[in-house]
């Protein structure tokens, strides 16, 4: 079940999270209950990176997702991820920054339930 956290400053106001969790499902072929969109708001000043060029990456995007997925998985879900952002908010992909955290061991509770 990967989890996909979305930070950004473009307002949740624009966009359709059932639709971008729809695209993505649709592209890696997996049942739409198993991908977890959240959308965060953060400014331009709350992200730095100390460098000749202080590049404000927009979005910044963090993928938590089971290794029992394959890193193939992984790969193919953070290019989708990347398409779908680049798309939805105009932008070009080398304003992304992706983070993917590969969980050998972790618990989801929800539902009331440990999946």
């Amino acid at each position: 079940m990967p989890h996909i956290s979305i930070k950004t400053k473009t307002s949740i106001d624009r966009i359709n999270l059932e639709v971008l969790n729809k695209n993505i499902s649709n592209a890696m072929e997996v049942d739409r209950k198993k991908i977890i969109l959240s959308w965060e708001i953060f400014t331009e000043n709350g992200f730095y990176k100390h460098g000749e060029q202080n590049v404000h990456y927009q979005p910044l995007v963090i993928i938590r997702v089971s290794k029992r997925n394959g890193e193939e998985f992984a790969k193919k879900l953070a290019e989708v991820v990347v398409k779908e952002l680049c798309e939805l908010l105009d932008i070009p992909k080398e304003g992304v920054l992706l983070f993917i955290h590969r969980i050998e061991l972790g618990d989801v509770y929800i539902n009331g339930e440990f999946v």
